[in-house]
């Protein structure tokens, strides 16, 4: 009875619930009204208790974020008492109702300084959907630095991911990355949930006049025919920043997941060649990721763990912000540990009778621990500490 929906509940709602339920958004349902809310409570209760909304994977122990969506145990305690008070309306005007809540901003980061959209796609209503590659011209006359940008797509329910490279001008080669050749280039993406941030520590990726834009779509087949027409919107400084900002990655091309296996495990190793700063952690695997740790072993033989993930959801694909920024040496390995359920208690996989390998599409696997990241200098930032890992 202490609990008022309208003043303590619909803010925690709006705070933490909203981005994703909405209409057009990635979740199943849209928080309208004040009598759908009711409808779903009971439902929300279960998810709430047991984790798995707000949808926040990384281990509370390990490690401390700047982004974290999971919910104080305050605002935990609230929702979880109304519920089981029947959820009543109580007094006041509901402030999930159309005419209350303003609109959700087009752009969440403002107007950016150029948006580039790529063509129209057609998406089949059923099937297996290659990887599509777009590449579209940036109309720029001069040299500049991405400080933010947001990938978005007009159909989020047919998206699985979209992610947005620099293609450098002519005789104009990439920066060198820690990882992968083929990751050079990449500065953006977007996965169902993850709200866009500006770039950290003033820095960005410098965009060289003549430079285009290519995009990397992945999509899913919904049972009817769907369109999207995907954008990226750039925010844009003529004056160079700071820091120049890479993603690198440690990456395994070669493991195999038996038929069956319940745990399987296998990691990805990459050496540094030099000194960096590392702002945020990106674990990926597909529908069979059951679990991922990254670490970070140093030279002197030291390890740190600066993420934990135990309970890897692949519908969730954050990216976790440190809270501050980490040195690391020359020589440092950065190692993700993973663990792969390709059994039949897996309910999100789509065969556990196959030999699983290294593919691009879902009912594939990777296994990647992505890092944004820039080349070492002056500046004040967090020096690694030792800390033994902990057992998942």
């Amino acid at each position: 009875a202490r609990i008022s929906y309208a003043d303590d509940v619909a803010p925690i709602l709006v705070r933490r619930c909203l981005a994703c339920h909405q209409a057009g958004g990635p979740a199943p349902w849209s928080m309208d009204d004040f009598a759908t809310v009711q409808g779903w409570s009971p439902m929300m209760r279960e998810v709430i208790r047991t984790r798995r909304m707000p949808p926040w994977q990384a281990d509370p122990h390990v490690g401390r974020f700047r982004n974290a969506l999971a919910l104080p145990r305050a605002e935990e305690r609230t929702l979880v008492h109304w519920i089981e008070a029947g959820a009543p309306r109580g007094e006041g005007p509901d402030p999930l109702s159309g005419d209350a809540l303003p609109a959700a901003p087009e752009w969440p980061l403002g107007t950016p300084d150029l948006v580039l959209e790529a063509p129209r796609q057609e998406i089949p209503a059923m099937g297996v959907v290659p990887y599509r590659y777009l590449t579209v011209a940036v109309d720029l006359d001069r040299d500049v630095w991405i400080r933010a940008a947001d990938v978005r797509p007009t159909n989020p329910a047919a998206t699985h991911h979209a992610t947005a490279f620099i293609v450098y001008p002519d005789g104009g080669a990439p920066p060198d990355v820690e990882g992968p050749r083929w990751n050079r280039g990449l500065f953006a993406g977007y996965v169902p949930g993850r709200a866009p941030e500006p770039f950290p520590d003033d820095g960005g990726f410098r965009l060289p006049r003549g430079s285009r834009i290519r995009f990397q779509l992945h999509y899913n087949t919904t049972g009817r025919p769907e369109v999207d027409t995907p954008r990226v919107g750039l925010y844009l400084s003529d004056a160079p920043l700071a820091h120049e900002l890479k993603i690198g990655a440690a990456v395994n091309l070669d493991f195999e997941i038996p038929p069956g296996a319940p745990e399987h495990e296998a990691e990805a190793v990459h050496r540094l060649g030099r000194d960096i700063v590392v702002y945020r952690l990106t674990p990926h695997m597909h529908y069979r990721g059951r679990r991922m740790a990254i670490a970070a072993e140093h030279p002197d033989g030291r390890s740190e763990l600066l993420l934990s993930v135990p309970r890897y959801n692949f519908n969730w694909q954050h990216q976790y912000v440190l809270a501050e920024p980490l040195r690391l040496a020359r020589g440092t390995r950065i190692v993700a540990r993973a663990a792969f359920d390709n059994s039949a208690d897996n309910p999100a996989n789509p065969d556990p009778e196959v030999l699983v390998t290294w593919g691009e599409q879902s009912f594939d696997e990777m296994l990647i621990g992505y890092f944004l990241y820039r080349d070492a200098g002056p500046g004040p930032t967090r020096e690694a500490r030792a800390e033994p890992e902990r057992a998942e």
